[in-house]
């Protein structure tokens, strides 16, 4: 795992397979709950003009019975009427186990059973439970888990307001074996990014049934990742604009002794699966790469860069002279493995640099930058603020510069740059990067500055955040990624960075939740 720096380990999100641990102050998530949580009783009896009926698929086997009771429970109390429970016993060894669910089973007809004469595995009793699905969606609830009461109703809410998302996932927690609450993972909306980076969106994860049809189901091979695997696959099937988060907890994940919820060791052969699961992703998408497993639950997917690309660097000063700066950035181009075209520094660094293919310049400007796209001939612009601060301990990356452009070729990207307010090793789309290196493709660099007057941008940030924001308007994506260098987001500027979003895709109000009370807002 990368050490992103204390700051980072104090935001970093603590969620299921997690590639970063943090168990969270659990009196200031209670706080939370009695804030977020008090449901407005009114509006969960209001009528839905669109009421599709939900298989929730349950794989049972050698549950405790406790547990699998809570389960059940949790469905029985949903405030949505219109589901069915669909159970698939893969021959539990446990007599009271048929025992219970035949129970069930007998007092609720919308609660559906089989039992199978062996163990299929967990992807194979899955797909034996969706065998008895007849809703027009499916979502997922393990054996010792829990749905919130509010689950289905949210959802259908949600498909009323639109009726063609194929899938659709929340937020979780953890619930431990006291029934106490804990470790809130408040996710983002939909990045495929992200998505190639660990496995977010399940729990609760909602899949139209013949999306998954379509699929086949669950495959055997990929046992403790069978969920990965089907997720890659189901949203090659649509598109982001069918794909739903609601910023809500309602699903409680189990820590129990045995379960990846209490210990990433637990299961050690499900992030090898998981791994392949990605692996298969990229041959069916015609991506050349590899995938390194980070930590488990984590991975990162190294894409080829197909073609050389010219690279300018653009170093960006407040005319203070930064010696610590200029010290581990001589470094860091002594590393660098992949070619600079020509780096552009200002002059208070002169003859600080003792390279070629240096060019010194007097001040920051809009201007400046225009004539250099008028004159120079090159790819992809790569600004650095002499604020950088590395890690603190300073690990020079030679491909740094390969991790910024890779994402260019497979993704519609704008801005690729670092520093991140929760995300560790984790390369998710993001509203702005606020770390203090980020690249640019040379056109959108021009269109940017022709529309700009010749004093504006003023500085280094403002230009990253009008960058940022222009990827909008030519309707691109904006990535943050872990593995460059300078990756510590500057604290100090947050409000500026993250200021005036009426509508946060990527850092929602929820994940404030994570920051120090003195960088929330």
């Amino acid at each position: 795992m990368r050490n992103d720096g204390a700051l980072l380990k104090k935001l970093a999100i603590f969620f299921k397979k997690s590639p970063i641990s943090l168990e969270t102050n659990t009196k200031k998530y209670m706080k939370w709950i009695k804030s977020h949580e008090v449901q407005k009783k009114g509006n969960l009896h209001e009528k839905l003009l669109f009421a599709p009926k939900i298989s929730i698929i349950m794989p049972v086997w050698n549950t405790h019975e406790r547990w699998l009771h809570l389960a059940i429970q949790s469905v029985l109390k949903q405030y949505y009427n219109n589901w069915e429970l669909c159970i698939a016993d893969g021959n539990s060894t446990n007599p009271n186990i048929k025992k219970i669910l035949d129970n069930y089973a007998n007092k609720d007809k919308r609660i559906k059973t089989v039992f199978l004469n062996e163990n299929h595995g967990i992807a194979g009793n899955t797909n034996e439970a969706l065998k008895l699905a007849g809703g027009s969606f499916v979502c997922f609830l393990d054996h010792d888990d829990e749905l919130s009461s509010n689950s289905l109703y949210d959802i259908v809410k949600l498909l009323n307001l639109n009726p063609d998302f194929d899938i659709i996932y929340s937020d979780n927690d953890k619930i431990d074996e006291s029934g106490s609450r804990k470790d809130p993972f408040f996710k983002f909306d939909f990045s495929l990014p992200a998505l190639l980076s660990t496995n977010y969106p399940f729990h609760l994860f909602l899949c139209r049934r013949s999306l998954i049809e379509s699929v086949a189901g669950l495959r055997y091979g990929f046992e403790g990742s069978q969920d990965y695997d089907l997720i890659l696959r189901v949203v090659e099937k649509t598109n982001p604009e069918k794909i739903a988060h609601i910023d809500k907890i309602l699903y409680h994940w189990r820590t129990v002794q045995e379960s990846s919820a209490h210990s990433s060791s637990a299961k050690p052969y499900a992030y090898v699966a998981g791994k392949l699961a990605l692996q298969e992703y990229l041959v069916r998408n015609n991506i050349t790469g590899q995938v390194y497993e980070l930590a488990p639950g984590s991975y990162r997917v190294k894409k080829e860069i197909p073609d050389y690309q010219d690279i300018l660097i653009m170093v960006m000063t407040t005319n203070q002279k930064n010696e610590t700066f200029i010290h581990q950035f001589n470094l860091i181009l002594q590393k660098t493995t992949y070619p600079v075209k020509k780096i552009f520094i200002p002059g208070i660094y002169k003859n600080e640099l003792n390279l070629s293919n240096v060019e010194i310049f007097r001040k920051n400007s809009s201007e400046y930058i225009k004539d250099i796209c008028r004159k120079e001939i090159f790819d992809y612009m790569i600004f650095v603020s002499d604020e950088c601060k590395f890690e603190e301990k300073f690990q020079i990356n030679p491909e740094w510069i390969d991790a910024l452009i890779e994402h260019f070729f497979y993704f519609n990207v704008g801005v690729v740059g670092t520093g991140s307010l929760v995300f560790s090793n984790i390369i998710c789309n993001v509203e702005r990067p606020c770390g203090p290196v980020f690249c640019v493709k040379r056109d959108q660099v021009i269109a940017f500055l022709e529309g700009e007057a010749p004093s504006s941008p003023k500085d280094y940030d403002d230009l990253q955040i009008k960058l940022s924001d222009f990827s909008k308007t030519i309707h691109v994506e904006n990535i943050y990624t872990p593995f460059s260098v300078g990756n510590i987001p500057q604290y100090g500027k947050i409000s500026q960075y993250y200021s005036n979003f009426k509508s946060r895709k990527y850092f929602t109000k929820n994940m404030e939740f994570y920051l120090p009370s003195n960088l929330s807002s």
